[in-house]
């Protein structure tokens, strides 16, 4: 049966392969994730289309062009966005230390176009719009928000059988009805329409429930129907033994007593040599326990040696690896202290060009306080012992500057000193402009 199952499953292979997973059924699930809902709360669809995001570097000539990204609109509406998103600056030294900031803005996007969301810098060095920061409102036609949540999906799976498992294709090898998804099993043992076929080439039908081979149980076996037994009879289900059976039964007991005889008439002469024989035996035996003995050490002794040679090796090859790995890091190291050391000098001879610069313009020396202004050198008595360069410049261009005001860079640019770069506020107009300074760059 296993065999004839074997041949007709290798014929029907291709085309149950075709058909894999033949009977399906229709499952609803829940989807997490970020998407766009409507002001109950209702699944509207995906989120609109975050892409080219653009990280600056600002220096000291300023930020252009500024951090930025673009919006698609994917839909067949005009939407009006109101964005809230972080502006990053990682930490570059103390002079410059991390900083972020909350943005907002606000932008309307026709159906199936996209607009670009120009930022600023926050200061010296890369300046970047975190993209994992960002969220909105969708608000005109639509009342939208972007949140986190699930939608309701639709997908086919496969269809469980009364079995609790897959269920199985048509053709497919099965054992029970309850295995098929035509819920058939017929008698060839095969997933099917009908339970009664005709049975392949060289089976028969038993009792319309399976195809069997005839004439292939032995006497003892059990049969479902007594064609089944080599002998042609049976009883009770179980095979009987035919005329021929028997007599080679009683010729093989035959031969059995004759062969006992025999041994048991042998005995009898053996009991003269038998101890001779025990004695040669007994010598053989312990002369063979003595070459065995003898091999045991000569083993143990080259193991022994063996381990000592593959513990030398194994320390050998760790002292190896350890001088390779110190190398690495210490290659790595030599290479980071050269990257920061040279970054150091870089920034050190920007500012030492600027300080040389403006020494030669107005004949005096000048440093870079902590806050990245500069000022003069102690010693230039009419700007005031270490007096900041930028109110010096404006108020000998404007012969004053009034109590409680103070002075600030047009271009946020604390090294650009010249006299149509700097305005005179008041601090809170000060701090506005620091506060806004988007607006202005």
């Amino acid at each position: 049966l296993f065999l004839f199952m074997s041949i007709f499953f290798y014929f029907f292979l291709s085309y149950v392969s075709a058909l894999e997973c033949q009977y399906k059924v229709n499952e609803t699930y829940q989807e997490f994730g970020n998407y766009l809902f409507d002001s109950n709360g209702d699944y509207f669809g995906e989120p609109l289309i975050l892409k080219d995001f653009v990280s600056e570097y600002m220096n000291l000539e300023g930020c252009s062009p500024v951090p930025s990204f673009k919006i698609y609109n994917q839909y067949d509406f005009p939407v009006n966005l109101h964005i809230v998103y972080t502006l990053f600056h990682p930490r570059i030294n103390t002079y410059y230390p991390e900083s972020e900031r909350k943005m907002e803005s606000e932008i309307e996007i026709a159906p199936y176009s996209e607009e670009r969301i120009d930022s600023t810098c926050l200061d010296i060095g890369t300046n970047q719009i975190l993209e994992e920061s960002i969220s909105y409102t969708i608000t005109g036609e639509k009342e939208l928000i972007l949140k986190k949540g699930n939608r309701q999906m639709q997908r086919e799976i496969c269809k469980i059988c009364p079995s609790g498992k897959q269920c199985l294709n048509d053709n497919s090898l099965c054992n029970s009805d309850n295995e098929c998804g035509s819920l058939i099993c017929n008698i060839a043992g095969f997933c099917g329409n009908t339970k009664v076929m005709t049975c392949p080439n060289g089976l028969m039908n038993c009792n319309n429930q399976s195809c069997l081979y005839p004439s292939i149980k032995e006497s003892g076996e059990g049969y479902s129907c007594v064609w089944e037994c080599k002998s042609g009879s049976g009883k009770s289900g179980i095979c009987e033994r035919d005329f021929r059976e028997n007599l080679i039964f009683l010729v093989f007991i035959l031969i059995g007593l004759g062969i006992g005889l025999y041994f048991i008439f042998k005995s009898f002469y053996k009991k003269s040599w038998e101890k001779e024989e025990s004695r040669i035996i007994k010598e053989a035996e312990e002369k063979a326990e003595e070459i065995i003995s003898s091999a045991k050490n000569k083993l143990k002794r080259l193991s022994d040696e063996i381990e000592k040679s593959e513990k030398l090796k194994t320390e050998i090859n760790s002292l190896k690896r350890g001088s390779i790995e110190a190398r690495k890091i210490k290659k790595e190291l030599e290479e980071t202290n050269e990257s920061i050391q040279k970054e150091r000098i870089r920034q050190k001879e920007e500012i030492d060009n600027t300080l040389e610069a403006y020494g030669k313009r107005y004949g005096h020396r000048f440093v870079l306080d902590n806050k990245g202004y500069i000022r003069f050198a102690k010693g230039f008595i009419s700007a005031g012992i270490g007096g900041y360069l930028h109110r010096w410049i404006y108020k000998n261009a404007h012969g004053k500057i009034n109590d409680g005001y103070e002075i600030h860079h047009k271009d946020f640019n604390k090294f650009n000193n010249e006299i149509n770069n700097l305005e005179e506020l008041t601090p809170k107009e000060h701090q506005d402009k620091h506060l806004n300074r988007h607006r202005y760059t």
